[in-house]
């Protein structure tokens, strides 16, 4: 074996351990580190915005979003140790800021809420996932 098939062959291998690191990065799953609260009563779209103007987001690192905890999106997202468990007869609502560069979400609240006001059902509609800007 000559050189350049010597270094042909290293350089190959180089490409196929970068680009399995690269996917596996892609799908790896978001931890979910959040507190929880529980309320007998019902959530309002107000009160959702009033928490997430108590933040301090930024615009151009946090991305808001508000989600039940069964969307599928949630569920493919973050791994299941920190998917939250349900609770009978409440609705779990997840409202968290994802920051991309960090693959995370590290501000946000679990709600566990007796129900949603129609405010709040009509924005989340199917998919059960709204993003906010």
């Amino acid at each position: 074996m000559n050189n350049l098939q010597l270094f042909a062959a290293g350089l190959a291998v180089a490409l196929v351990v970068c680009y399995a690191a690269y996917r596996m990065k892609g799908s790896r799953k978001t931890r979910l580190d959040i507190p929880c609260e529980t309320y007998d009563d019902m959530l309002s779209l107000g009160q959702i915005t009033s928490f997430f103007k108590s933040l301090g987001l930024k615009k151009k690192i946090h991305t808001p979003f508000v989600a039940e905890a069964d969307a599928p999106a949630i569920k493919n997202k973050f791994t299941a140790d920190t998917v939250p468990t349900m609770k009978a007869g409440y609705v779990c609502l997840i409202a968290g800021v994802y920051e991309e560069g960090q693959n995370t979400i590290r501000l946000g609240k679990i709600f566990y809420v007796k129900s949603l006001d129609e405010e709040l059902k009509g924005m989340l509609g199917d998919d059960g996932l709204v993003v906010l800007s």
